[in-house]
């Protein structure tokens, strides 16, 4: 299911109510991104483009290893998965 970015936003009860701002970011290969500023603070949202079915890439798989970077402080810490 292709949810838009402000459905996705809405998805996120922590920012039910707060300032938020979306800014796209224009260099995905596979998924659109955007970096959200939920009232100070910065995220990275990441939504698979159309094109991401073609390279058959498995996002659970995909969230579990960015999980364990973030964990281990060699990326940034994932907040939320929504499928």
């Amino acid at each position: 299911m292709k949810l838009s970015i402000d459905r996705l936003i809405k998805l996120i009860p922590e920012w039910n109510g707060k300032l938020i701002k979306v800014n796209p970011i224009n260099s995905g290969i596979t998924n659109i991104n955007f970096e959200v500023i939920v009232g100070e603070k910065s995220f990275f949202l990441s939504i698979p483009s159309s094109s991401s079915e073609l390279l058959n890439i498995d996002y659970r798989n995909k969230y579990y290893n960015n999980k364990i970077c973030g964990e281990i402080n060699i990326s940034p810490r994932v907040t939320h998965f929504i499928e």
